[in-house]
């Protein structure tokens, strides 16, 4: 599968479904810059606790700025401790929030006249750097696309915060004018830029998908 051919397809729906607010500008900023349009929709998954959090207001600029339309899941954020493993991470997503409801609400807003997207890009089976919310969104995701919509193409962030992973089907170099974009779309954020500069996969300056095929 040619994926830049796929992206670059105007007529194509494509939905990019991420987690949390800040994850579209980390993980796709540079594939935004290249590709994204009006055919083109984020959706976010866990919403900041507050309505009035910068961060809607942010994501409101970042979606502006590359021109797409934009899905809210009306779904509070489970907060992320750093102190704790993942497990430990895990199990108070379970018990705060209803993973059936989440995945029902997620697969309607595929299925609805907003979503029926022809491309899907989203988080990786490994959270990127183990991010239960980031792996739950795609196992839905891989369900969506076995059961539901077989015809849709999946693509996952072949990354972590550190570097590019293994084998990915598509590389995209980011040169001085992506990178450039990429980082405006960053500095949208505020009050996390200084933590997303911070990431590893900001400095080698390169973004990657896989394709998923099951």
């Amino acid at each position: 599968m040619d994926i830049e051919k796929l992206l670059s397809d105007k007529s194509k729906r494509v939905g990019l479904v991420v987690a949390h607010y800040d994850d579209e500008v980390l993980f796709a900023g540079g594939i935004l810059s290249k590709y994204a349009g009006n055919n083109w929709t984020l959706v976010s998954c866990f919403s900041p606790v507050k309505e009035d959090d910068e961060r809607v207001g942010s994501c409101e600029d970042v979606v502006a700025m590359f021109d797409m339309n934009w899905i809210k899941l009306p779904f509070i954020r489970t907060k992320w401790n750093r102190r704790e493993p993942i497990f430990t991470n895990f199990c108070v997503m379970l018990n705060t929030m209803n993973i059936s409801d989440f995945m029902r609400h997620l697969i309607e807003v595929l299925e609805s006249e907003y979503g029926n997207f022809d491309v899907i890009i989203s988080h990786n089976s490994r959270g990127e750097y183990g991010n239960v919310q980031h792996a739950l969104i795609h196992s839905i995701l891989r369900f969506y696309k076995g059961v539901i919509r077989p015809k849709v193409h999946l693509l996952s962030f072949a990354m972590s915060k550190e570097d590019i992973l293994e084998d990915p089907d598509y590389v995209l170099e980011l040169d001085d004018d992506l990178f450039q974009k990429k980082c405006e779309a960053i500095y949208l954020y505020k009050g996390k830029t200084p933590t997303l500069m911070k990431c590893n996969i900001i400095k080698c300056k390169k973004e990657a998908l896989w394709y998923e095929l099951h």
